[in-house]
């Protein structure tokens, strides 16, 4: 038992360590949710290629979005299918495919926590069909980078695009106006929304209003 708690101590410490390098980084664990912060503690020595690898993939998607690429959704649409797609072909290329995945998991049942605390995350409420599409994209963009070890993020970022065009990847059904739609083609009501099943569909990702 001692040598358990000593492990998970030291693990602890290396984690602090390597995120104290950067305080942004540190301020950012303080944040995470608890499965997040479990993921960091037993992965210490990849935890800050992550945070820098999520950076990334943030910057980037903000990139698209600035420009109006794909449909400007950053909540439910193409550029968040986009957003975790590429933040899990990213991770894994750098710290492998299995690895990249579980923080995925980790980051959604973080998102559960976030809607029982009443958390926003990007401007909104987490819910089932959000953090379903997020698993389904992680999933898709997982295996394009585990398939392809060798291509440039460039590329990548290309390829994924194209999925996500083609139909490939998963988003939030929604009217012109952009709001959500319940099976039947009708917008959810506010009362709905604020729920965690909250009836909303997820489509194609190439059905988007134009």
């Amino acid at each position: 038992m001692f040598k358990k708690s000593f492990f998970i101590l030291v693990l602890f410490l290396k984690a602090l360590v390597l995120l104290a390098q950067h305080q942004s980084p540190l301020k950012q664990f303080c944040k995470v949710s608890c499965a997040e912060k479990k993921w960091i503690l037993c992965h210490p020595f990849i935890a800050k290629t992550s945070w820098k690898i999520t950076r990334l993939a943030i910057e980037t998607s903000d990139s698209l979005n600035n420009i109006k690429a794909l449909d400007s959704d950053p909540n439910g649409g193409q550029i968040d299918a986009f957003r975790h797609a590429f933040w899990m072909a990213l991770l894994t290329l750098e710290i492998g495919e299995k690895n990249a995945l579980k923080l995925g998991k980790a980051h959604e049942k973080g998102n559960y926590r976030n809607f029982k605390k009443h958390r926003l995350e990007d401007s909104a409420l987490p819910d089932k069909a959000s953090g379903e599409m997020d698993l389904w994209n992680n999933k898709i963009g997982a295996g394009i980078a585990a398939s392809q070890i060798k291509i440039s993020i460039s590329d990548l970022r290309d390829t994924i695009i194209k999925y996500i065009e083609g139909g490939k990847m998963k988003i939030i059904v929604k009217n012109c106006q952009k709001k959500a739609l319940d099976g039947e083609g009708n917008p959810l009501p506010l009362d709905q929304i604020n729920k965690w099943d909250n009836g909303k569909c997820l489509v194609k990702s190439d059905s988007i209003c134009k």
